[in-house]
């Protein structure tokens, strides 16, 4: 029987090796994995404030104004003024950062499939629950 810390190292092992394969698989793709993060905020959201993805994603706001930099100077983003507050620019998603975010959500599935494919239906969803059970534990 594994210990609640055994499970926990083996968690945190895992976590560490599906990062590792998606940031590698992706960045290959054209997108880092916390780029990939930032577009799809951009995208499923619309433009957002860049004060907006800093609380999203827990950052420092120069944190996330250095991401965005470098989003739009790789053509990938676009700041473009806030029609309700002159002093604040939104974010955008550019149509270069679109294409890259659907190609790399493709390369993203095909590793998600590739590790977690090796499970059955019913593992799958004792994993499912499990995870939920524990989010909801961490989250309290």
């Amino acid at each position: 029987m594994s210990t609640a810390a055994e499970v926990s190292d083996k968690f945190f092992s895992f976590y560490g090796a599906i990062f590792k394969a998606l940031d590698v698989a992706m960045t290959e793709s054209g997108l880092s994995h916390s780029k990939y993060k930032i577009l799809y905020q951009l995208d499923t959201r619309g433009p957002l404030r860049l004060t907006e993805l800093a609380e999203h994603f827990a950052f420092a706001p120069r944190s996330i104004t250095e991401a965005v930099d470098n989003l739009e100077r790789d053509g990938l983003a676009a700041r473009e003024p806030d029609p309700t507050d002159r002093r604040a620019k939104l974010v955008s998603i550019s149509p270069q950062g679109k294409a890259a975010l659907e190609a790399t959500k493709k390369v993203k599935a095909k590793v998600v499939q590739q590790i977690f494919g090796k499970l059955d239906a019913d593992q799958r969803a004792q994993l499912g629950a499990t995870l939920e059970t524990l989010l909801a534990a961490a989250t309290k």
